[in-house]
């Protein structure tokens, strides 16, 4: 049984199995805060994310790589083939949704109407969205999906009809940068406030707006970014094999629970960045080797939710 500062909640999906973690996360050494104990049980290792081409499109081939919602099609324009789109629709790619931190750079072309390009556009949470108007330039957050936020950042330098811009959209960690030409026009981080939290991943997506008279051009879509973590997986201890059960994330607190039935609870105390075994107490143990922990799921006591500290319970 263990205490926790605030309120704990089930949100968010994190995979340990086995002492393994994927390449790109990262297990740091133990803060003076923690017994020598608990981190006996586990080896660390830092792992460097790599960086990739993750997509590139110049729409020679078609659109297969894209979900189109309206009026698409590819047209000629200067010996070059482009993705046009005619009133109020939507282009975002069929993958990606798991994409982290990345660069998106795409030629854009309004004719009417004005043009919203979408970074971290996840189905389950919602996107950025960076408006290109004849006024100017605004980024936007809309999530939960139907919740927008008002303007983050705007740049008040116009974009004319008919003219080709090149955009450039950087998307590290929290903070969302946008380049127009070569120049800065947007520099901005988001920061958690109240039950409003960054989007640190999902794919990218174009949208021609307002209404049925907005038409606009795209080509030469290229996304440079991290290499999505799942293809690696780095062994860091613990017993062979494992089953997840639970994960408890703190709604207002940077720390995170799962369970393991081999290894116990692993903890986080920043947002997944980095774990350690938290099993002090627990002396239950099993299998041949006699150094599985057997905690099957984790949960908060709602009858203590008032306090200052909550119980949370393991079985």
């Amino acid at each position: 049984m263990q205490t926790l500062n605030k309120r704990v909640y089930s949100i968010m999906l994190i995979l340990l199995i086995g002492g393994f973690v994927l390449a790109g996360s990262e297990l740091l050494a133990p803060s003076p805060s923690h017994s020598a104990q608990e981190f006996s049980e586990a080896s660390y290792v830092k792992a460097a994310p790599e960086h990739a081409t993750l997509f590139n499109d110049t729409f020679d081939g078609g659109t297969t790589a894209w979900n189109l919602d309206g009026t698409w099609v590819i047209t000629n324009e200067s010996g070059d083939n482009v993705l046009d789109g005619q009133g109020h629709g939507w282009a975002w790619l069929k993958t990606g949704q798991n994409w982290t931190d990345y660069t998106l750079t795409a030629d854009i072309k309004m004719i009417t109407g004005a043009i919203q390009l979408m970074v971290r556009f996840t189905e389950d949470h919602g996107r950025y969205i960076i408006g290109i108007t004849p006024g100017g330039m605004y980024l936007r957050k809309e999530s939960p999906w139907g919740k927008f936020s008002t303007d983050l950042d705007t740049d008040a330098t116009g974009f004319s009809f008919n003219t080709w811009y090149n955009i450039v959209v950087e998307a590290n960690s929290s903070r969302i940068r946008v380049l127009v030409n070569g120049l800065e026009r947007i520099n901005y981080k988001d920061i958690s406030s109240g039950n409003s939290w960054p989007l640190y991943l999902g794919t990218i997506g174009m949208e021609v707006v307002p209404d049925a008279s907005a038409h606009a051009r795209f080509d030469d879509i290229n996304i440079w970014g991290t290499v999505s973590p799942e293809q690696t997986w780095i062994r860091t201890g613990g017993p062979i094999g494992g089953l997840g059960y639970d994960i408890r994330f703190g709604a207002t607190t940077q720390q995170m629970f799962v369970t393991d039935n081999y290894s116990g609870v692993f903890k986080s105390s920043n947002n997944g960045q980095s774990w350690y075994p938290s099993n002090r107490g627990i002396t239950g143990r099993f299998w041949p080797s006699g150094d599985a922990i057997p905690v099957f799921t984790l949960n908060l006591d709602d009858n203590n939710a008032a306090n200052s500290t909550n119980i949370v319970w393991l079985a």
